[in-house]
């Protein structure tokens, strides 16, 4: 029975196997374990074939998953967005060499300077989540990295069809908001596809700013404002 060298993290469990641990699964173990392992956003779980070839999946919100193989030597990897049913198929009919599977999946450079962008849920695929809210601004952590919504703030529109949403992962800094590329103009029902959390505060007033607190749960943004000035004074 074929065994692969594993390496995987669950956060919500506390269970992990680091790459250099040598853990090994069989293509039945590893079946039966990846939905056990990628429970919630950044769980991840990696799979080594006998050439030294890596399969890793991320797990995102929503079900969905970021499939790739690495390719250090190219500095960059084959990948795409796939669900967990679908990850799961793959598994199931893991092929001797990963490399196989890179027919379908798309190279992205690590430098980001790809020529096509990997949106996680594409527009035809977008259920209808919410009534028509007009357009907002998202970047590319929200609909390409599929990190979810981790800021939204609502500012004065600045066309008719504007919802004044502004979507961020909050893993952006100021250099990478600098780069219009980096983000984009989509339906505001679009981004409650990527994150339907975001669905109950739509209707709040121009002015409105919400963050995820500690339990990754939306919250007012001047309350975590005020958390961390109670911080900085116990200073």
């Amino acid at each position: 029975m074929t065994s692969y060298n594993v390496f995987y993290h669950c956060y919500s469990r506390e269970v992990s196997a680091e790459a250099d641990d040598n853990a090994t699964m069989s293509a039945a173990e590893i079946v039966a374990q990846f939905p056990e392992i990628l429970l919630k956003p950044d769980d991840f779980f990696g799979i080594v074939d006998a050439n030294g070839v890596t399969l890793q999946f991320m797990r995102n919100r929503v079900e969905r998953v970021w499939m790739e193989i690495p390719c250090p030597e190219k500095e960059g990897s084959y990948g795409n967005h796939t669900n967990l049913q679908a990850a799961l198929e793959v598994l199931k009919q893991l092929p001797e060499s990963f490399e196989e599977l890179k027919n379908g999946l798309v190279f992205q450079s690590w430098e980001g300077d790809n020529d096509e962008k990997l949106y996680a849920v594409p527009e035809d695929e977008a259920k209808k989540l919410v009534d028509d809210h007009g357009v907002a601004f998202a970047t590319d952590l929200v609909t390409c990295q599929d990190l979810g919504v981790g800021y939204m703030y609502r500012e004065t529109p600045d066309f008719e069809e504007d919802s004044g949403w502004r979507f961020l992962s909050g893993e952006e800094d100021q250099d990478y908001m600098n780069v219009s590329g980096n983000s984009g103009i989509y339906d505001v029902n679009l981004i409650a596809n990527y994150d339907p959390d975001i669905i109950p505060f739509l209707n709040a007033p121009v002015g409105s700013a919400f963050a995820r607190n500690d339990d990754d749960v939306f919250v007012p943004a001047e309350e975590l404002d005020d958390e961390d000035n109670d911080l900085n004074d116990d200073v």
